[in-house]
């Protein structure tokens, strides 16, 4: 026997919403880090200029570009103005579901926004824009080798207030196709073009070219690989409460079953047997036949447990391995606490911090 690994079956825009909106673990998958990356805020830096030498010769001290209070005002100017917290947060929890998501930056340099961003010419920085990657595509891409460390990256993206490609809901698909700038507009779509100088992109699972320019220049949606794990897992703890809910079969004991059903005495029989369970719901007990003194046996009503041995190993079993896909230790995915002698969960901890550390 042999095994073989398909090409997978790409998770569909609506079903990750679905997944984002209904799903507890898919939900936390997708915004447990980037909650965590930006749970203790961040600072803002400034380069220090250059010394200059005095009038003796000796060079002066260096001096930070701006002032704490400078400082104090961007970041007040980023957050209340920009939104910035919120922005970064949402792009990365938007690009880590669909695959991709970009901040564009609304910067006014004297330049189109198509166009590289002039870092030396910056008259105004007036707003910040969030699209998943259901809205844009790569348009360009730096083609020239050797002269840019930027070869085979995005270069210039094609902004869309409508779907901008056909395919992103198609299981077959296996390639999404754009849709053309002209094909938007005569649509009555708006559309622009924006250079990659003058965005934030935040992707979700890294994937090889090939795959990325199939993807319309984006990457896979965090859920892809941990999509199977999860269907498996969601199905295991379904099948346990189905097992709870028929914890224990009645068995009821009727004399002269077989021979009453090939006699033609359904009718009666299943008249006798609603009658019990009627009586049952009315003062929670089973009225039966105690026999009579010729020797006719009694009726008989017992009840099978259904076993429940190994289920909790198991289900533990698929907790871990769903953990594993998701790349999330046990305790942050589900709450648990650390299991095992003497187990503490701070080795555990400690790598989920430093992939967070790894990643911001």
């Amino acid at each position: 026997k042999s095994a073989a690994f398909l090409p997978v079956w790409r998770v569909l825009d609506q079903e990750l919403t679905s997944l984002f909106n209904g799903s507890d673990i898919a939900r936390k998958i997708v915004s447990a880090r980037p909650k965590e990356m930006f749970r203790r805020g961040y600072d803002i830096e400034a380069k220090k200029l250059t010394p200059k030498k005095s009038a003796t010769g000796k060079a002066a001290e260096a001096t930070p570009a701006v002032s704490e209070q400078e400082k104090d005002d961007v970041l007040e100017y980023a957050t209340e103005h920009l939104d910035l917290n919120n922005n970064l947060l949402q792009g990365k929890q938007w690009g880590r579901l669909y695959g991709g998501s970009l901040l564009i930056m609304g910067i006014d340099d004297g330049r189109m926004p198509w166009e590289p961003l002039d870092e030396n010419n910056i008259r105004d920085f007036y707003s910040l824009a969030l699209v998943d990657r259901r809205y844009s595509y790569v348009q360009s891409q730096y083609a020239a080798m050797g002269s840019s460390s930027q070869y085979g990256k995005a270069q210039v993206y094609l902004i869309s207030n409508a779907v901008a490609g056909y395919g992103w809901d198609a299981y077959a698909a296996q390639k999404i196709e754009t849709k053309s700038k002209n094909q938007l507009l005569q649509q009555g779509a708006q559309v622009a073009l924006v250079h990659e100088s003058r965005v934030i992109r935040f992707d979700g699972n890294d994937t090889d070219v090939v795959t990325r320019q199939n993807l319309a220049g984006w990457t896979w949606s965090v859920l892809q690989v941990v999509y199977e794990a999860m269907r498996q897992f969601e199905g295991s703890f379904d099948a346990a409460a189905y097992l709870l809910a028929d914890a224990s079969q009645g068995v009821f004991k009727l004399q002269g079953l077989i021979k009453a059903i090939s006699s033609g005495q359904r009718a009666a029989l299943a008249m006798r047997l609603k009658m019990i369970e009627q009586g049952r719901s009315v003062f929670h007990g089973i009225a039966l036949d105690a026999g009579e003194k010729d020797g006719r046996p009694a009726e008989d009503f017992t009840r099978v447990g259904t076993p429940f041995g190994g289920i909790p190993d198991l289900l533990d079993k698929m907790m871990l391995r769903l953990s594993s896909a998701a790349d999330m230790p046990a305790t942050k995915l589900f709450g648990r606490a650390p299991a095992g002698l003497n187990a503490t969960g701070d080795a555990d901890i400690r790598g989920w911090y430093d992939t967070i550390e790894s990643e911001a």
